[in-house]
């Protein structure tokens, strides 16, 4: 069943958390092994996966604020770009994405869809870009001010961290048989 984060609130977002099924695999390529997929991909369909997480106290502490645009930056096939310009569309931000490189004559898929999203697409070289955790990297690109929250590289930031514990929170309350481990795939 296809579901969607439609409100932008704490309390929508962890009962949306707690619905996400989990998966039992069976394989013989885990033998003695009781493995479980918790299906984080199906908490929304564009806003998934550990993105959802890193967004979610991003998106919420943005609207306290009363900015209006969500800034951020990726790669070209950055999974963080892409679902942070679904939920802006989503919850009714303008969002800028700063892109590592120089723009190509054809956009990646993530990039062609964060730019139907309404997404603003700004390349800078990748000198610039390795400068993005380095203080004045927003204002040095015009992109400090009232208006703007500006989100690092894969929401690496205190309210993702935030984000983070509510799903670990979540997996300890919905999990249904006890885990000795609990593994979590990352990209970068």
């Amino acid at each position: 069943m296809i579901r969607y984060l439609t409100e932008l609130s704490l309390e929508a977002f962890t009962e949306a958390a707690r619905n996400v099924p989990y998966q039992q695999v069976e394989s013989e390529l885990f033998p003695g092994i009781d493995l479980w997929i918790r299906r984080d991909d199906l908490i929304d369909p564009i806003i998934s996966g550990n993105k959802a997480y890193k967004l979610i106290f991003n998106l919420l502490e943005a609207r306290a604020q009363g900015k209006d645009t969500i800034v951020t930056c990726g790669g070209a096939w950055s999974n963080h770009i892409h679902a942070a310009a679904a939920a802006g569309q989503r919850f009714g931000f303008k969002t800028i994405g700063i892109i590592r490189g120089e723009r190509p004559p054809v956009l990646s898929a993530m990039l062609q869809d964060a730019e139907r999203f309404g997404m603003e697409l700004r390349f800078v070289s990748r000198a610039v870009y390795r400068k993005r955790a380095e203080q004045g990297f927003w204002a040095q690109l015009g992109l400090s001010g009232e208006r703007y929250w500006c989100v690092p590289e894969g929401g690496a930031n205190e309210q993702g961290g935030r984000g983070v514990e509510i799903w670990g929170q979540v997996i300890r309350e919905t999990c249904p048989v006890p885990m000795d481990e609990c593994w979590l795939a990352c990209g970068t």
